[in-house]
């Protein structure tokens, strides 16, 4: 018998089901994305931003049956990416409006 063949190649159902994440709930979802557009809009800055997401997630998470932990840091791994996406847009729109006004004087 050959080396590959005594090998054995993890598949999808010998993953534990705890490390597979669960979606958050609704309401905890348009809470994280309201806080998103509220930063987009300038009225919260990032990194208030970022604790009240981990307050809504973990509050998410303690009164579901079905979250745990695990289910965190993916969560709010999305939401960071969101927020840095927002960012990078928002200093290349600062960049565009600063060339504007340098070229208008």
């Amino acid at each position: 018998m050959s080396q590959d063949a005594t090998e054995s190649t993890p598949t999808i159902s010998s993953v534990p089901t705890s490390n597979v994440p669960h979606e958050f709930n609704q309401a905890s979802v348009i809470k994280c994305l309201k806080l998103v557009d509220d930063f987009k809009k300038g009225i919260i800055e990032k990194g208030d931003t970022l604790l009240e997401i981990q307050s809504i997630l973990h509050a998410a998470i303690s009164e579901s049956d079905i979250l745990t932990q695990v289910d965190f840091k993916p969560g709010f791994a999305h939401y960071l990416q969101l927020l840095d996406h927002v960012a990078d847009e928002n200093d290349i729109e600062d960049g565009q409006e600063r060339v504007n006004r340098e070229e208008l004087s």
